[in-house]
């Protein structure tokens, strides 16, 4: 776990230049159409995955490139793709991660499965400390996934740093009440909920009441 864990750390760094350098390309790309059934097999899937747990990687892995290859023209298809590349990513396979993402980029794929990417890179940015590069990262998410889940769960893991490591409390809560109003009826309102609840305990425990 600590090599992988090392491994990852690392490759990060690498694949946040390269996303430095190559921007995502909104001008170009438009989102390709939702498919329902594809996006209600794509939550199932990330519910089941837990990304901690080296053990469920081969199984996640074939269960996201089967959403891809049964909805092929789809955006779940797309963001399947992400979850595939990250998979490898944390199976250390970084020097074909890196070329892949690239070649992916380069095709302008939907703004919405850019900023799905863009999530886990501030994920990543968040893990390492360096807590200026996740906001932004999560914010360039947010703008290009506009009213789709990814944003929603972009948002509040973006409305948990401003909590627990930007001690930006009033940020934190008002995020967390739009995107609980933003997301309301979506598939993700639920876990939204958990998280805020989540939030404010730790909030109640790690600060002063914000009115």
């Amino acid at each position: 776990m600590t090599t992988v864990a090392k491994m990852v750390g690392i490759g990060c760094l690498v694949v946040l230049s390269l996303l430095l350098l190559n921007p995502p390309a909104t001008a170009e790309a438009t989102n390709k159409p939702s498919n329902p059934a594809a996006q209600e097999r794509l939550l199932f899937v990330s519910e089941c995955w837990d990304n901690h747990k080296p053990e469920t990687f081969d199984n996640a892995l074939r269960l996201f490139q089967s959403v891809r290859a049964e909805y092929p023209d789809a955006l779940e298809a797309e963001l399947a793709s992400v979850e595939v590349l990250r998979i490898r990513w944390l199976k250390g396979d970084g020097p074909a991660v890196t070329a892949d993402y690239a070649t992916w980029l380069a095709a302008s794929p939907s703004p919405i499965a850019q900023g799905h990417a863009l999530r886990y890179f501030a994920d990543d940015a968040a893990q390492g400390k360096d807590y200026a590069k996740a906001e932004t990262l999560y914010k360039e998410a947010i703008t290009l996934a506009a009213n789709h889940i990814v944003a929603g769960l972009a948002a509040v893991n973006l409305a948990d740093l401003y909590l627990s490591q930007l001690k930006q409390p009033l940020e934190g809560k008002t995020l967390f009440e739009q995107t609980a109003k933003q997301f309301t009826g979506s598939p993700i309102e639920p876990e939204i909920r958990r998280r805020w609840a989540n939030a404010l305990d730790f909030f109640a425990a790690n600060a002063s009441p914000v009115a």
